[in-house]
């Protein structure tokens, strides 16, 4: 192999380029980071890619750039790569990396990365983000990582902003991507809360014969509460759903009688 067959096998959108990639010797790493500086986007986000094989404690200095790409797409290759192999870096690195970040959405995603790495003395550098200096969403993702590894105080701010639905007009499906990263009982009562939400927050153009066009708060709140107090009622399946008025009853019934661990 030569040095050329990697560039080319990227340039050209080759299916072998990773093999190449994992395949070369020391110089493959000068080789891609030449290629991450094509003014082409789809050549820098291919390049990302064909790094895929290689060990991240080679090649982050280019996910580390890449992630900060003004093209949206190559950021988002490049920030899938270190939340798909994230522990093969060390939590010192990540947080670093996060300090740096300037696009927000690289920022919020290695936030929840990290809010599986950190430990409970490891909170300030999640912290500092959640004040008004700091843009919302940013803020709201920072408080969602805290409250996954257990602080109490941003629990609280997470489980208070759920009761408040009925009259915030905020990004509710991002909001529920946050409530399943975080997928622990304590969101229990809270999800219970919103047994009673009919609002319609999603709507599907293409459904497929038998099911819903749209979801409701309601509806999403009994899927996941039977999934993370393991009610195993036999109604709930994991397709969606628009649940009767009974069965949404059984299902608060059901989770009224969760015992929640004394330690959670």
């Amino acid at each position: 192999m030569t040095s050329s067959a990697l560039t080319n096998a990227i340039i050209n959108h080759r299916s072998n380029a990773a093999l190449l990639a994992s395949a070369g010797g020391p110089s493959v790493i000068t080789e891609l980071q030449t290629l991450f500086k094509n003014n082409d986007p789809c050549i820098r986000a291919r390049t990302v890619l064909a790094s895929a094989t290689l060990p991240l404690n080679r090649i982050h200095p280019i996910l580390f750039s890449a992630v900060e790409d003004p093209d949206a797409h190559v950021a988002f290759t490049a920030m899938g790569e270190i939340e798909r192999r994230h522990t093969q870096l060390s939590t010192d690195l990540l947080i670093g990396l996060l300090d740096k970040l300037t696009r927000l959405e690289s920022k919020k995603r290695l936030v929840l990365v990290l809010g599986k790495r950190l430990t409970l003395a490891q909170t300030e550098h999640l912290n500092k983000y959640c004040n008004t200096d700091h843009e919302q969403n940013l803020v709201l993702h920072c408080i969602a990582a805290l409250s996954k590894m257990g602080v109490e105080q941003r629990r609280q701010q997470f489980t208070a902003l759920l009761r408040s639905l009925n009259d915030k007009p905020i990004a509710l499906i991002a909001l529920f991507d946050l409530i399943e990263y975080i997928a622990q009982p304590w969101l229990g009562p809270s999800l219970r809360f919103l047994l009673s939400n009919t609002y319609v927050f999603q709507r599907f153009s293409n459904a497929l014969p038998g099911h819903p066009t749209s979801i409701r708060l309601c509806d999403k709140a009994a899927m996941l509460l039977n999934d993370y107090l393991s009610l195993s009622l036999p109604f709930i399946s994991g397709c969606f759903k628009q649940y009767s008025a009974a069965e949404l009853a059984q299902v608060n019934t059901a989770a009224s009688h969760y015992i929640y661990p004394s330690t959670q």
